[in-house]
């Protein structure tokens, strides 16, 4: 909704380049860029990935849907050992680049928040999986019925 927000091609490099490192450093879990689909598609996907939920909480104020689904340039969804955090928070301050540890990998649900709200998606990740792989032969089938 509205104008997209200008983006500093130099800012998103020093992203890329602080997860690169830590990649090369052995520091990351996990990393996903957060540009297709926003924050909400980039859970998922992890999720479905490692078959591991995780509990979000998020910094209330914004639209639950620029929360979840905005496209902005240069965003990186990484995970860490809880051991890893100081080493990876260290680096993302030395580059200037900023970094806020939204929630844990655990159980097998993924669900996210904004501040101490209802839950914007609390879901089984088994489910994300199966409405995942099933969404084409649902829409084919759908589409069928109304023809």
């Amino acid at each position: 909704e509205g104008r997209l927000e200008p983006f500093d091609l130099r800012k998103v490099a020093e992203a890329i380049a602080v997860v690169r490192d830590a990649v090369r450093a052995g520091t990351l879990r996990s990393a996903h860029d957060v540009s297709d689909g926003g924050l909400a598609v980039a859970l998922a996907e992890c999720a479905m990935e490692a078959n591991l939920g995780a509990s979000v909480v998020l910094a209330p104020g914004l639209r639950p849907s620029a929360l979840l689904f905005g496209e902005t340039t240069g965003r990186v969804l990484v995970t860490f050992s809880a051991g890893e955090r100081g080493p990876v928070e260290s680096a993302a301050q030395a580059a200037g680049v900023p970094m806020e540890v939204i929630g844990r990998v655990e159980g097998e649900r993924l669900e996210v928040r904004a501040g101490d709200g209802p839950p914007l998606l609390d879901e089984p990740v088994a489910e994300l999986h199966r409405i995942w792989t099933s969404s084409i032969a649902r829409a084919n089938e759908e589409a069928a019925e109304v023809l």
